[in-house]
């Protein structure tokens, strides 16, 4: 190896005296640059004794020598000489499975191949494609560039012509790679190229065993490159277990570390097998764990538990509720209250029974619970009927003057609501007092009361999400006011003063002039049914029809006396019916 080159002075003259600039006796110190390592430590190792050398490169990998190779003019020299090749086989034999060295190729080459990071087209770093068949490591850039399919080449580039007047194909590498269902034949374009320009400078008594050579050749690289695939699966095999075992290891060390915090309970309701746990990056590594490392993640794993106790809590809160409301709504349907009585969610919902049912999960429910939630429950029925009750108040008074000392509720004229329902459903409907209580027009929505994390409430609403009571705008209901004073006025009351009881007792029925049910049946009804029928035929059985859709007016009403007959077995059977009120059905304008 050649002597470091010192630098020389200017003019042979000597440095200056350091007391000329600062008048003391101590030279001014030069800053050194902070270089990791003593400086210039190997520069004598390629002077070595051959031996020693031998000792000192048999443990390293190929990889280390081929860095070696590259970090001085002295290492290149000594490396990369022909005589060097000892070094890179001992090297080679700390690789377990690495196939060996193939006569085309050096020692350097093939380390330069296996465990290289440069491009062989543009010596770019971190290049990954690997073509074993091709003997190449390329970036993307220049694998697209040189590996090209075979069809994109004109057929005459793989045919050579010999002198005797033979064509015969070229002898080059072919790699086939499987593609939608087709095998597509893939040839490294500069070797195509090389070849046929190496084939045309042999000599014409040469041309068959050149041929000859390169078959084999080209034989040996798919041999090769076989083994070396081989060895790569394996190689990445091994990494793959080895990592998952450094996984486990690392898992394991971390449970044992939660456990000495406390965190026992917890990881064993986890299970045995797949914990959750494992999905955490910092756990999830493939590294062992240090000291210094579980300082780190400390924090982050132990949020980690803390998140999922309250996933496992608020889980097993929910099955417990689940159950609960399961037994609250059977017994619900066993007692009998004599009225009106809410869904059992309105009833879950309020604060005595909710009291009960919302307990600690490690308290049961029982008969005596049943029994309190039993004495509660009318107090919230009496509740719900008052809200109801206002609900329906407002819709009257925006359909209609309230009448003063009578409860408009108690009217036969409210007897009755029409749901506009082209906001929530595609036809609207005629409800009766009770539909309307129970009215379920809207979407579902959270009481404005209940608060963001209010679980109780959440898991009430998605065990029942279908039953939904809690409907408060009255604005979607109306009352079909045309439709029923008619009725009432027919029936000889006044509609601004009869209430429904008065309506229910009247013997009067009603009867339909237009054969409804058939040719030779007439249709009798009491008031109620007659509104309903009434409703049917201007709006159709299940809402507004696209021909009915607009205003109705001009009902007539006369006296007069039907009789209703059907035919049984070919037998007339008849029915006279007395003081029989007639509704003609008005005509339909179109808005």
């Amino acid at each position: 190896m050649a002597p470091t080159k010192r630098r020389k002075q200017a003019n042979g003259a000597a440095a200056p005296d350091a007391t000329e600039f600062t008048g003391t006796d101590h030279a001014p110190s030069r800053r050194r640059r902070n270089i990791r390592g003593r400086r210039g430590g190997l520069r004598n190792l390629p002077d070595m004794p051959l031996d020693i050398l031998y000792e000192v490169f048999s443990h390293l990998r190929p990889v280390d020598l081929l860095n070696l190779s590259r970090a001085s003019k002295g290492f290149r020299a000594l490396l990369m000489n022909k005589g060097s090749a000892t070094y890179w086989k001992a090297s080679r034999r700390n690789i377990d499975g690495l196939p060996e060295c193939p006569p085309f190729l050096s020692e350097p080459a093939f380390a330069d191949l296996c465990f290289g990071s440069h491009c062989h087209g543009c010596c770019k770093p971190c290049a990954r494609i690997l073509l074993w068949v091709f003997l190449k490591r390329y970036c993307s850039n220049c694998k697209n560039a040189r590996v090209v399919k075979k069809r994109s080449l004109p057929p005459d580039a793989f045919v050579v012509h010999m002198s005797v007047g033979v064509e015969t194909s070229l002898p080059v590498t072919i790699h086939v790679i499987r593609e939608h269902k087709c095998q597509v034949e893939y040839v490294h374009k500069p070797d195509v190229e090389s070849r046929t320009e190496e084939f045309a400078q042999v000599e014409p008594g040469k041309q068959f065993e050149w041929l000859a050579y390169h078959k084999q050749r080209v034989r040996d690289t798919m041999d090769f490159a076989a083994r070396c695939e081989q060895w790569q699966e394996n190689v990445a095999g091994a990494r793959v277990d080895d990592n998952h075992a450094k996984q486990v290891t690392r898992y394991n060390a971390i449970m044992a570390k939660l456990r000495e915090l406390g965190w026992s309970d917890e990881l064993d309701k986890m299970g045995s097998g797949y914990s959750p746990l494992r999905s955490l990056h910092a756990v999830s590594k493939a590294s062992l764990l240090t000291e210094q490392e579980w300082k780190k993640i400390q924090d982050e794993v132990i949020e980690f538990m803390e998140r999922m106790k309250a996933s496992r809590l608020a889980r097993e809160y929910r099955e417990v509720l689940f159950r609960r409301f399961n037994l609250f709504q059977m017994a619900l349907n066993r007692w009998d209250f004599g009225i009106m009585v809410p869904s059992w969610r309105y009833i879950a919902s309020s604060t005595q029974v909710r009291s009960i049912l919302n307990a600690p999960i490690n308290i049961g429910l029982d008969q005596n619970n049943l029994h309190q939630l039993r004495c509660f429950v009318p107090d919230v029925i009496k509740q719900w009927l008052v809200h109801r009750n206002q609900m329906l108040s407002n819709c009257v008074k925006l359909s209609m003057a309230s009448p003063e000392g009578l409860n408009p509720l108690d009217l036969a004229i409210t007897s009755f609501y029409y749901c506009d329902g082209w906001k929530h459903r595609d036809r609207p409907s005629l409800l009766s007092f009770c539909d309307a209580c129970y009215h379920k027009c809207g979407s579902i929505h959270m009481p404005s009361s209940a608060a963001e994390d209010d679980h109780y409430v959440d898991v009430l609403y998605e065990y029942s999400w279908l039953d939904d009571n809690s409907f408060d705008d009255a604005d979607a209901l109306e009352i079909p006011l045309l439709v029923i004073q008619s009725v009432i006025q027919a029936c000889g009351q006044d509609p601004s003063t009869v209430g429904t009881v008065q309506m229910d007792q009247l013997s009067v029925r009603l009867g339909c002039p237009f054969g409804c049910t058939g040719h030779y049946v007439r249709l009798v009804m009491n008031w109620r049914a007659a509104i309903v029928h009434i409703f049917s035929h201007l709006f159709g059985q299940r809402g507004l029809l696209p021909a009915y859709r607009g205003r109705c007016e001009g009902f007539t009403v006369g006296r007069s006396v039907y009789v209703a007959s059907h035919s049984r077995n070919g037998r007339q059977h008849g029915m006279v019916l007395y003081s029989l009120q007639i509704l003609h059905v008005g005509i339909v304008h179109e808005v």
